[in-house]
């Protein structure tokens, strides 16, 4: 089990950097293959990628990568952001209680970046976007947050895949105003449609 303070530090970290974004216009481009730990998928826009290792005590440590995607529709911005969180000196157990501590560390994340008004939505198995043949790897969860920030309706798709094998949880989330729902729908699913295993 995980100690709590790693998942609230790496949640609020992965959430702050979703929606602190700046209201850039972005071109639509060519499909731009990213290589993320050991998967890749495909953006529409160039991503721009950070790595850090964040160490927690002697023992244990995270290499966080990230990847975050922008493009606009309708004056807003969508985002497309992708982690991987390889850890060592601990391990992903993939438990219930493990899983709602992962849910309620993303909403204290949006708490402490200024959200109001959260709505949490755990998709059921028959409504899933993510059916790869790859899925039986990993443990599959698909969730949705709903918040305001200062009157910016946001909607937040997101997807964690937690590989017990490498020790690793990645997460894809793309998010926007609610104004360009159903345009973020569209992109979330041709997101997660496009995840394969990376080449080695």
């Amino acid at each position: 089990m995980l100690p709590q303070v790693i998942k609230s530090t790496l949640l609020s970290v992965l959430f702050i950097a979703t929606f602190a974004l700046s209201n850039i216009v972005s071109a639509e481009q060519a499909a731009f293959t990213e290589q993320v730990c050991l998967l890749s998928m495909e953006l529409d826009t160039k991503p721009k990628n950070k790595s850090q290792t964040l160490n927690f005590d002697d023992n244990i440590k995270m290499q966080l990568t990230n990847t975050v995607a922008t493009k606009s529709h309708k004056s807003a911005i969508i985002a497309s952001n992708i982690t991987c969180q390889q850890l060592t000196g601990a391990s992903y157990t993939g438990s219930n209680e493990e899983w709602a501590k992962f849910f309620d560390s993303a909403f204290q994340g949006m708490l402490k970046a200024n959200f109001t008004d959260i709505q949490f939505t755990l998709v059921g198995e028959e409504d899933k976007s993510f059916h790869s043949a790859i899925a039986n790897d990993f443990i599959v969860k698909e969730y949705i947050f709903t918040a305001d920030a200062g009157g910016n309706k946001q909607i937040i798709k997101n997807l964690a895949l937690l590989d017990k094998a490498n020790n690793s949880v990645y997460t894809f989330s793309v998010s926007g105003n609610d104004m360009v729902e159903a345009e973020i729908s569209q992109e979330f699913s041709r997101l997660v449609a496009s995840i394969k295993k990376a080449a080695k």
